[in-house]
């Protein structure tokens, strides 16, 4: 289910998802997208189709860059006392919420309050967490 997104792509992921996080969704407009990431309004629709399924496409993106640091990550610790295993992947864990805090929160503000994207949200997550 890993999908490859282009630089173009992460790019305007990028930016939006720190407008999002300052205006939230409703209060972050395309064109407010488009302006910060130097980009025609089109741009957005071309490679997204819309804003929420752009939302869609940036949660996708950050649990997957997140499940690939954290498979490098497993790797550096592969040797040790379980404790200390243990105790990296806490510290691991609890620099990647504090690093992407703002996605964090937003996410679940959107999970809350969004219909139209909730659902496509939760079958993505539900999808993407199964082992």
């Amino acid at each position: 289910m890993k999908k490859k997104f282009t630089e173009k792509q992460i790019h305007i992921l990028d930016v939006a998802e720190e407008l999002i996080a300052q205006k939230g969704f409703e209060g972050t407009s395309v064109r407010d997208i488009s302006a910060k990431a130097n980009i025609n309004v089109a741009m957005i629709s071309y490679y997204f189709g819309s804003k929420e399924k752009m939302m869609v496409n940036l949660y996708q993106y950050r649990v997957q860059k997140t499940r690939e640091t954290f498979a490098e990550f497993t790797q550096t610790i592969k040797d040790g006392k379980p404790e200390m295993q243990l105790k990296e992947i806490i510290n691991f864990i609890t620099k990647q919420l504090f690093k992407f805090n703002y996605f964090h929160g937003f996410v679940t503000q959107e999970l809350r309050h969004q219909d139209r994207v909730k659902d496509t949200l939760l079958e993505f997550y539900q999808t993407f967490t199964k082992i």
